[in-house]
């Protein structure tokens, strides 16, 4: 097949005329989604898909007999041309500003936050464009969408097992993160990122442990330590643990605090979440008293 980037332009732009059918996938089933697989496979028998020819099929009106909403064709669209969500992710793991934290900041923050976010915005639709010429706003917000739908069937909630205690079991078998890259620390962020997006309501932390311990190749973890620190990024990624250790002199306040906050107290684990700051973290500040 020959790529054909004006042809793929002209026949996205007319599928995407459509976008306010969209129904954000609340019919899509797994049922739905082995029958597209499976129409993928027999439409395209096996070769690589090429954008353009995807969205001239897609956009051709006589595919009704194969496809019959909206919603299906971008479901066909994605599996076809980005069935592992690599744009999603690739957005998860530029940590853009979120417009909630913006909201939060002083006024002296804000308009630096706001313009940190932009330059990150640009930098990730550069990094879009240049990796997948397919990419479109659109395609990320169908994308996100998706994301929950793969992967809500894998979070666990309301568990009553005591998993936290657990977590801290193995936090107290590790000594560092020495064994630790920043290369592997990307990874465990892009992964931790990816989870959080589909657990939006999953709140306590100790179904976040349970989830943790229940299906560690889910979270691509191997080792102990990767597993405590994937607990730290879940359950506390602006280092609240370590703020409360930075404001308080006395243990006794530091638990209190720490189990008003977060139904939990650990002092290795805080002592962890130290070492993780010092080595990755180093100029992140988290207290006015402290680091």
């Amino acid at each position: 097949m020959n790529y054909n980037y004006n042809a793929m332009q002209k026949a996205k732009k007319k599928l995407f005329a459509y976008s306010g059918q969209y129904n954000h996938f609340k019919n899509i089933d797994q049922e739905k989604i082995d029958e597209t697989k499976k129409l993928l496979e027999r439409k395209f028998e096996g070769a690589k898909c090429e954008s353009d020819d995807v969205f001239s099929y897609l956009s051709n009106p006589r595919i009704y007999a194969d496809i019959k909403t909206y919603d299906e064709k971008i479901l066909f669209l994605i599996l076809a041309l980005d069935p592992e969500l690599e744009i999603y992710d690739l957005y998860l793991n530029s940590e853009i500003v979120s417009n909630a934290t913006i909201a939060k900041a002083s006024d002296e923050e804000k308009d630096k936050l706001i313009q940190k976010r932009k330059e990150q915005i640009h930098k990730f639709f550069s990094e879009a464009k240049n990796r997948f010429p397919f990419f479109d706003r659109e395609i990320l917000s169908y994308e996100s969408d998706f994301a929950k739908i793969l992967r809500k069937d894998k979070v666990f909630s309301g568990i009553k097992y005591d998993a936290i205690s657990k977590i801290i079991e193995r936090a107290n078998q590790v000594d560092s993160f020495d064994s630790i890259s920043e290369d592997d620390l990307e990874k465990l962020k892009t992964t931790s990122n990816v989870w959080l997006s589909c657990a939006e309501d999953l709140k306590d932390y100790n179904s976040l442990a349970y989830n943790l311990l229940k299906n560690p190749k889910h979270f691509k973890i191997n080792t102990i330590p990767e597993q405590v620190l994937m607990f730290l990024l879940l359950a506390d990624p602006e280092l609240d643990m370590l703020r409360v250790y930075e404001e308080e002199s006395q243990e006794d306040k530091i638990k209190e605090r720490c189990l008003e906050e977060f139904g939990f107290y650990d002092f290795h684990l805080i002592q962890l979440e130290k070492k993780y700051h010092d080595k990755f973290l180093p100029d992140k500040k988290v207290s006015s008293f402290g680091y």
